[in-house]
């Protein structure tokens, strides 16, 4: 975007981004005039989006695109993109991820979609409160992946316990449904996700 702005390809830190496969410091002379010649604008995309649209490559398309490859994709879901009510050809490129990267990725993409979410509760510690907590969410429509329970040590008044949930709701509205329908608790998001759009 620089070299773009003043016409000279200089050398630049790059921001740490999960589209690691195109954070270059400088494009080639070879590479800038191509891009000079041929191509009538650039934008930027976040990273959240990246991984949402790695996230609906493979869940919908059944497409493995490293996130390098899901950033054009990216951009026209972002509205980055002018179509203008024409047909649009998106290149896709790129199956270079690693298994492990690909989990992080995916749940990172999940919460941009308001699909993955996390929060944090604090209870009375009385026996059924834990079962009460997860009951409610369960009742409210969310799925339930992870439940940490801690007693000691958390800075907390004795006599309280927090309780750490991560879980999937439909979307981040559905969340906040779910977090109101806590409000007898003290409960508070971590990790929220946002709304697609």
């Amino acid at each position: 975007m620089r070299a773009r702005a003043t016409g000279v390809a200089r050398e630049i830190s790059p921001e740490p981004t999960v589209a690691d496969g195109i954070a270059v410091s400088r494009p080639s002379q070879l590479c800038f005039e191509i891009i000079e010649r041929t191509v009538d604008d650039l934008v930027t995309v976040e990273d959240h989006r990246t991984t949402e649209a790695v996230a609906l490559l493979l869940e919908r398309g059944k497409l493995l695109v490293e996130p390098a490859g899901a950033t054009a994709l990216a951009a026209l879901l972002d509205g980055k993109v002018e179509t203008r009510g024409a047909p649009v050809v998106v290149v896709l490129s790129g199956g270079n991820i690693d298994l492990l990267l690909l989990d992080g990725v995916l749940r990172h993409g999940l919460g941009a979609q308001g699909r993955f979410a996390s929060l944090r509760v604090l209870v009375p510690d009385q026996p059924g409160r834990l079962a009460g907590v997860v009951t409610e969410i369960g009742s409210h429509g969310g799925n339930v992946l992870s439940v940490e329970h801690h007693r000691e040590e958390t800075g907390q008044p004795f006599g309280k316990v927090e309780i750490y949930i991560t879980m999937e709701p439909r979307s981040a509205a559905h969340f906040q449904e779910i977090l109101d329908a806590l409000s007898d608790y003290e409960a508070s998001a971590t990790h929220a996700g946002r709304d697609s759009g």
